[in-house]
Order: C-alpha cells, then structure tokens, then sequence
C-alpha cells in the first residue's frame, strides 16, 4: 500500500532528508512487490506518472471510513476541554490532524479570526499534536487573546473524544493543502458530522457529495462559516473497512487464480 507520494512531491512540508529515504523506499518497493494498492484515483495517477519506477500493476482500494466499533460509545472529554466544549455561547468547530504545513492551520485560523473580529461566538478546536516546521502557528496560538475561550489546540484526544466531537460538533474542517485520501472527511461523513472541506480532487474523493467544498482561501471560508452545512442532509458515503477487506481478498483470490492457471501441467 502507497499512501501518498507528497514526500517525494511536496518535499517543503516535511522535515529534512524525507524526501531521499521515501524515494529510496519507494523504489525498492516498486522492484520487489508484484502489485501496490493505492487509496485513491489521484494517487494512482501520481505513482503511474512517477519518473525512474518500474512498471507494476496499481490498484484503488479506498479506505473504510466506519471510524470505531459500533459499542463505542462517545467518551468523556479530557480535563482541558470540558469547559471548552460546554460553553454554548457559539457552535464550535474542528480542525482534525497533526498541526503541520500541509493542513492549512494558519489559514482556517485567519478565517476565525475574521469571524472574532465581526463578534461572532464561534469555537475553533484544533485537534492534534504539535508537528513540524509551524513554530510560526504555534506561537500564534499560544499568544492568542481569545485562547481557551474561543480558540483551543489539544493533542491528546482518544476515540472516544473524537466520536463525541463527530457527534456534537457544528463541522469539521478540512482545509488540507493536498491528500493521499483525506480520511477524517469519510469518517466523519459516515457518521453524519458536516464537513467543511478544501475543493481538490482527493477531497472529491473520501467525500462525495457530503461535503461543503470550498476554494483554501480564508475569505471564502469565513462565508461558509457564517451559513455552515447542517446536519441531517443526505449523500453520506458508506464504506466500511469489511468491505476494503472484502475488496482486498478479491483482488488476492484473483491474483492466486492466476499464478495457478500459469502453473505448468505436470
């Protein structure tokens, strides 16, 4: 399975030397696997066009997007957010993923901040650990007047928080410069959260017609959020990860059929 090529493509997101150990990588796994599974049209499309790989057979397969066990049941929040997320002063919304480059932070951050400015009670939450090369959006965050009120960063939420955030809040938002899939746009689809999204293929993708899509630029986000996407519209995606296995297992019954017709008669 390939994920994604950006390391290779995109190598100013990532930290240094990513880009020569996935190259280094990803051409002994071209010579040696006998077909690679990709998790959308997009990436096919880059692996086929990558310079200096061999020839290989590349498959589709998508990801599920049934995000945990149906006994799960929404969990109590960590410490840091409950009084967070039970101000009901304005709906609140989430960033989901590691604060890196790639996921467009600052600019969603310049939305909201648009839509402080106008006194609007909106909450933004970004949910994931502090990554790479974004000192820059984390001394904003950390230096931001409206911190723990309105504005909040938490990097340590388990399933079960993230089911209750899927469950409650007002949507998603998903401004990723690029993707190799774009899954908490699938997951929270299948669970019925409104999802507010960048408008790129990949997206286009894990989504559907679920989605709100929106060019990644911070003025025409800021007026989606003053009309967000509601719940309960229809379109939802559903595609379970039993049904990747099943998808995968045909594609492997295939594979054996025919290493077994090839065999020579005895």
């Amino acid at each position: 399975m390939v994920h994604d090529l950006l390391p290779l493509q995109r190598s100013a997101w990532f930290r240094d030397g990513l880009q020569q150990r996935f190259h280094q990588h990803l051409l002994a796994l071209s010579e040696r696997a006998e077909r690679i599974f990709v998790p959308s049209v997009v990436v096919r499309d880059r692996l086929l066009a990558a310079p200096g790989l061999p020839q290989i057979q590349v498959h589709v397969l998508r990801h599920g997007a049934d995000f945990c066990p149906p006994a799960l049941a929404p969990g109590a929040l960590p410490d840091e957010l409950q009084a967070f997320a039970s101000n009901s002063q304005g709906p609140l919304f989430f960033v989901l993923g590691t604060l890196e480059p790639r996921k467009n932070h600052a600019l969603v951050l310049d939305a909201f901040d648009r839509l402080w400015a106008a006194g609007h009670p909106a909450r933004l939450l970004f949910a994931g650990h502090r990554g790479w090369e974004v000192d820059a959006l984390l001394a904003r965050i950390d230096s931001h007047p409206l911190l723990g009120k309105q504005l909040l960063q938490a990097g340590n939420l388990d399933d079960a928080a993230l089911m209750w955030l899927f469950g409650n809040a007002a949507a998603l938002i998903y401004i990723s410069r690029d993707e190799g899939f774009g899954l908490p746009v699938a997951e929270a689809a299948m669970l019925g959260c409104p999802v507010i999204c960048a408008d790129i293929p990949v997206l286009h993708e894990a989504g559907g017609a679920w989605p709100r899509y929106v060019e990644p630029d911070a003025s025409r986000l800021f007026e989606i959020l003053l009309d967000p996407p509601r719940r309960g519209q229809a379109n939802q995606p559903r595609r379970t990860w039993d049904q990747v296995a099943e998808q995968l297992v045909q594609h492997l019954h295939f594979e054996a059929a025919s290493a077994t017709s090839n065999l020579p008669e005895s």
